[in-house]
């Protein structure tokens, strides 16, 4: 049986998906984010889970996993890294993010 990860998340990000869940327009978007953490978590070595990789300033992976946001025009996403028996959850939410944009 693959191992499966517990969700870490990062300061921020029970915020943004409070947010989310709460918001009855973004029935959708609230779905596809469940189901993308829930592959992370249960299948953390997949190719899906590991989409985009991104490197930090310090040279740590992060990967970045596109969410479809349903009904909106702005594409969401997950990035998150292994630490032993934790899937960290670094960020969800619009990707590009806002203050990234020119």
């Amino acid at each position: 049986m693959p191992e499966e990860l517990d969700p870490l998340y990062q300061p921020g990000v029970p915020e943004a998906l409070d947010k989310i869940e709460n918001d009855p327009e973004r029935h959708q978007l609230w779905n596809n984010i469940v189901n993308t953490l829930r592959l992370i978590c249960t299948e953390p070595g997949s190719a899906e889970a590991h989409r985009y990789e991104i490197k930090t300033m310090l040279r740590e992976t992060v990967w970045r996993v596109p969410v479809r946001s349903g009904t909106e025009d702005q594409n969401y996403a997950i990035l998150w890294n292994r630490s032993g028996s934790d899937a960290v959850i670094h960020y969800v939410g619009i990707w590009p993010p806002p203050s990234s944009r020119p």
